[in-house]
């Protein structure tokens, strides 16, 4: 991917969130010109990779429950998350 594509796109990961070795992606944004094109998917799984490597084996994910959040529970699910 090329820089002005990362630069519309971003993840926040909490390390040791509620356990101190849980990991926990707070929230993922891509700009709606790159939506469905699998960036999320991308940003979580780099997000696990980083876990890892801090030593975190216990990955989370939060998100809404409203129709709004629909697409990001949607993608949690598709990598995984229950």
């Amino acid at each position: 991917m090329n820089g002005s594509l990362w630069r519309r796109c971003f993840v926040a990961v909490a390390l040791n969130a509620f356990h101190e070795r849980m990991g926990l992606i707070d929230i993922i944004g891509v700009d709606p010109e790159y939506q469905r094109r699998g960036i999320a998917r991308r940003l979580i799984d780099r997000s696990i990779e980083h876990m890892r490597s801090c030593g975190m084996d216990i990955a989370a994910v939060g998100t809404g429950g409203d129709r709004g959040h629909a697409p990001a529970r949607a993608v949690y699910e598709a990598n995984g998350f229950t």
